[in-house]
């Protein structure tokens, strides 16, 4: 038979497959050979078929499969084709290896046959892409129309370009010497990246596939434009990965001789070795200089001969085509099904559904379009790669602009008609309300896939838009471990790690701060990450820990976060340099001496405290091997949660939550006193909790829409830490199942949030010289630091203010017309008097202040109209009336001044229903107390019962005022047992009711 075998020409050939692309056909390949002198291509597959192809067309002549041959062995039948496949040297035959290696068949071909089948017509298609980056405002949507119209944009079609912009053009229309020969076709497709900083998260979703890249700098600006070059560098082979793409350097707005004398050449040259930019061009696309040489100078950079080329046969060709026709018509979204409907329409003799399949997934790889499952279970084609950059890049405009300064978007607004405003988008840019909806569903499910944000208590959190702090000075609150500077696209590394932390749940609930995120969970100690952005695209991040950290729990951290960096970084460095508690920096050299004398930790020679010596990942894995199984099992369980995570966001987004309708009531669930413990089962209080909201009973309505919860105060019981963690995780399935967000959730601190810190005191000597305890300075408002760290933060994304006057907080909700006030009633209970229930004037000063500020910036913000009205609600954790009542009541006039017209407070502990519906003489302010959702017995009489309320604001169709408020009251008398109404309030036709409602007009 003799050895030789021809060079096999196929589009894809790595791990044993081999990819048909006319067919859309995968298959596994165990034999594979060709005869160039016949211009044939034989394919085993391991089912047993053989396949006969064109060489140089790849158009499948005959198959059949070995199978069928009558062996009576069925064994042995299946042993069929474990080894080579071989052609002929001469003549028109193959041989293949058969049973047991013990048999050889071989093929006769009939060429004559073979020549006479007709073929379909094809087409040799080459695409190429260009992509334009830099940063904004530097002139890459000039050059985009001028490469591609060849002139320069009227005054009307300047601006900063939001997102991406296509530009398709025939090859030649770049340059002559691009047009193709006889027989094929070949197109250029400029994409223009909008370079502010919140496209530069979504630019990795569209990055992939590049041919040539463009970086544009004003090299005028010298050493700043060279750092930004690399910077946009490092980006570039982020996203293209093993893919390596032509770069050129291009220097843009050059416009006359007296800025050409400004450029450093040898800064220039540095850069481009630096980076692997074949050249650079200055030039000015204003006056057109240098743009022909530009022009020249893309087309011999692009090697034709070497790029991907696709022989489509004429469906597929069809298919494309059709595509290409509908975006230009400006077609933006459309279902799968209604384009096969169409496709099948326009090309009926031809169609075949698997070549719709085939074709789009392809599109979808190469970036062309975006292919997506809806939240309905339809499938749908997004055809505009602009609309979704730009759609997301104003989301992230949107969440960075929150105006409570966490950058956050509500996912329930996205699908509903109070959508969330759309920075950088007139109404006309807007789709129509289907078009935009199936777009949206496919940006959630990028965004999140990409780790440009996490799904979290019904909110996208972007971990990237907390502001970094840039500095390596400030101080963190443990032990650095080790760091590691790398480089990269920073942010989507930086995002898509904490994402990644956040939703595997591994370390316990995190908290995002200024540039960090740390984890606690429980007793297990600390776990956290700080970034350091640099020039030139370099990042610094440090790893920390604190003295309670579990080892395994560091092993474990330690491993993901290198792995993940190693990963997604272009370059990584570990360093064993260490920083201690108390800021001293420990050099790399004295930390490897401790490690070669085989000691474990590090003696501070500042405040000689001792910190252990953090490992690398290579050398956890030789120490404790058993992390392996760790990280396999933690990133299943990550992608696992994702996927839950893409499902949950889409159905948001397509508004299956239920939220109120027009003309329904504003609902608010108020909760006070739960008073979790390590006792309490958090599951079956929501239970209960939940089975009574949505079960309809004599006069309480079954609830199905609830737009607010608010708990006033006392969490946990006397400052546990496991009660704060518990009760945030009921909250957090309690926001779960009612399709709120935790954006709407108003939370205050009670006496039983306050820790007893030994710290919050220090001694003293008294006048008369006896010693005395006096409160710290600092560290008596650290009493309400676990509320923070364990509860409030981690819900909220931000921290609980411990300074007292700042413990005044507004919460603006301009699509409901509410607006509440919270005050800390607690900010004076410690272990000596607690009693001492009162606000601090300044917070209450201070809150007024900032609920009017916030009304006039969302007036500025066209948020809300100027005369809109607004209910003002108050919350603090203590009762205004009975035996416990706040020291100073003065500030109820401050805040009835303010507008308040309503009050929520907890701490109810006594059966008498004026605390729960008290009226103050006038009527000015409205006070309803909530009663001990779980508090302890002995915190209240084994005959009060347990309460909570659920508020109806009514508003007048007319005015659009709150007229009223329906308050029901609803009462648990034993633990686990049933809720039921608290049948306490007169009615005017007899009897009682379990509920009494407000008037506010």
């Amino acid at each position: 038979m003799g050895n030789w075998k021809g060079i096999v020409r196929i589009e894809d050939l790595s791990n044993g497959t081999v990819t048909n692309v006319l067919e859309g056909h995968t298959a596994r390949v165990t034999g594979l050979a060709c005869s160039e002198r016949l211009g044939l291509l034989v394919s085993k597959s391991a089912d047993g078929t053989v396949k006969l192809w064109r060489n140089e067309s790849w158009e499948r002549l005959t198959s059949f499969n070995e199978s069928d041959i009558d062996e009576s062995d069925i064994e042995e039948r299946r042993k069929l084709f474990e080894h080579g496949i071989e052609f002929h040297p001469n003549n028109a035959s193959f041989a293949t290896l058969g049973i047991q290696n013990r048999v050889i068949r071989v093929w006769d071909v009939d060429v004559h046959r073979l020549d006479a089948t007709p073929i379909p017509r094809h087409v040799r298609y080459t695409s190429a892409k260009i992509v334009l980056v830099g940063e904004s405002n530097v002139g890459k949507s000039c050059l985009a129309m001028r490469l591609a119209e060849d002139r320069y944009p009227d005054d009307h079609e300047h601006g900063t370009t939001h997102g991406m912009r296509f530009w398709p053009m025939e090859a030649e229309q770049l340059h002559a010497s691009a047009k193709p020969p006889e027989g094929q076709r070949r197109d250029v497709v400029l994409w223009d990246f909008g370079g502010q900083d919140e496209y530069q998260l979504v630019h990795q979703m569209f990055l992939h596939d590049t041919t040539l890249a463009l970086v544009l700098i004003d090299p005028t600006r010298g050493r700043a434009a060279f750092d930004e070059a690399r910077d946009w560098n490092k980006r570039l082979e982020k996203h293209l990965g093993k893919d390596r793409a032509v770069k050129l350097l291009v220097g843009a707005k050059v416009d006359d001789a007296r800025k050409k004398k400004l450029i450093d050449q040898h800064g220039i040259d540095d850069v481009c070795k630096d980076c692997g930019f074949v050249g650079f061009l200055d030039l000015s696309v204003r006056t057109g200089r240098n743009t022909k040489q530009l022009r020249k100078l893309i087309s011999d950079a692009l090697d034709w001969d070497q790029m991907a080329k696709t022989n489509r046969p004429e469906l597929f060709q069809h298919i494309r085509d059709d595509v290409e026709n509908r975006r230009k018509r400006n077609e933006i979204v459309l279902t799968l099904d209604a384009f096969k409907r169409a496709i099948k329409k326009s090309a009926a003799k031809l169609y075949e559904e698997a070549a719709v399949e085939a074709v789009s997934d392809q599109l979808a790889t190469q970036g062309i379009i975006v292919r997506t499952r809806l939240s309905g279970g339809d499938e749908a084609l997004v055809l505009q790669l602009p609309v979704i950059e730009r759609y997301a890049g104003s989301l992230i405009i949107a969440a960075r602009n929150n105006p409570r300064g966490v950058p956050v978007l509500e996912e329930r607004l996205l699908g509903s008609t109070r959508t969330i405003p759309l920075p950088g988008m007139t109404k006309k840019e807007r789709l129509s309300a289907a078009n935009e909806r199936m777009v949206l569903e496919c940006i959630v499910e990028l965004m999140i896939q990409h780790g440009i944000c996490f799904r979290h208590g019904g909110l996208l959190v972007f971990p990237t838009l907390f502001p970094a702090s840039g500095s390596d000075e400030e101080k963190l609150p443990h032990s650095i471990s080790l760091y590691y500077d790398f480089t990269g696209a920073i942010d989507n590394i930086y995002a898509s790690l904490v994402s990644k932390l956040m939703v595997s749940e591994e370390f316990g609930e995190g908290r995002l701060r200024a540039g960090r995120v740390e984890f606690e969970s429980g007793r297990q100690g600390v776990c956290g990450v700080r970034q350091i952005k640099r020039r030139g695209g370099l990042a610094h991040v440090d790893l920390f820990f604190s003295e309670k950290t579990k080892p395994d729990r560091k092993d474990l951290f330690t491993r993901f976060i290198e792995e993940h960096l190693r990963l997604h970084g272009v370059d990584i460095r570990e360093h064993e340099a260490m920083t201690c508690e108390c800021g001293e920096q420990i050099s790399e050299r004295i930390v490897q001496t401790r490690i070669s004398a085989g000691e474990k930790d590090v003696v501070c020679p500042i405040c000689e405290r001792k910190t252990l010596i953090g490992e690398g990942a290579d050398r956890i894995r030789k120490r404790n091997p058993e992390t392996d199984a760790k990280m396999v099992a933690l990133r299943k369980r990550i992608d696992e949660k994702l996927a839950e995570d893409i499902k949950s966001a889409k159905k948001a987004v397509a508004g299956d939550i239920r939220m109120a309708k027009t003309g329904d009531p504003i609902r608010i669930l108020h909760l006070s006193d739960l008073h979790f413990t390590d006792k309490t089962n958090p599951d079956t209080k929501l239970r209960l909790l939940l089975q009574d909201i949505h079960q309809q009973d004599e006069d309480y309505p079954a609830i199905e829409t609830v737009e607010y919860l608010v708990i006033s105060g006392d969490m946990t019981d006397k400052g546990q830490d496991v009660g704060f963690e518990k009760a945030r995780q009921f909250v957090e399935s309690l926001v779960n199942e009612l399709g709120l967000s935790v954006e709407r959730c108003i939370f205050v601190p009670g006496n039983h949030d306050v820790q007893d810190r030994m710290d919050a005191y220090e001694e003293r000597e008294g006048v008369d010289g006896k010693t005395m305890q006096v409160r710290h300075p600092e560290n008596f408002q650290k009493r309400f630091l676990q509320f923070s760290n364990g509860f409030f933060h981690p819900l909220m994304h931000r921290e609980y203010p411990l300074r007292y006057a700042d413990q005044g907080i507004s919460y603006l909700f301009p699509d409901t017309g509410i607006q509440f006030l919270t005050l800390n009633s607690a900010w004076e209970i410690d272990k000596n008097g607690r009693k001492k229930a009162g606000i601090h004037p300044d917070a209450a000063a201070g809150v007024i202040a900032k609920a009017d500020d916030e009304l006039r910036r969302a007036i500025e913000r066209e948020d809300l109209k100027k005369n809109q009205p607004i209910l003002r609600i108050g919350v603090w954790h203590h009762a205004v009336a009975g035996t416990e009542l706040m020291s100073d009541l003065g500030l109820l006039s401050q805040l009835q001044k303010a507008g308040m017209q309503l009050c929520l407070h907890g701490d109810v502990h006594e059966p008498r229903t004026e605390l729960y519906g008290h009226r103050r003489p006038g009527r000015e302010v409205e006070i309803l107390g909530a009663g001990s959702f779980g508090s302890l017995a002995e915190g209240r009489p084994e005959s009060t019962p347990k309460l909570y309320n659920m508020l109806e604001v009514f508003i007048d169709s007319t005015t659009k005022k709150h007229k009223s408020i329906r308050v029901h009251t609803r009462q648990q008398k034993k633990e686990n047992e049933s809720w039921q109404g608290y049948h306490e309030w007169p009615n005017p036709s007899g009897g009682r009711l379990s509920y009494f409602d407000i008037d506010l007009l």
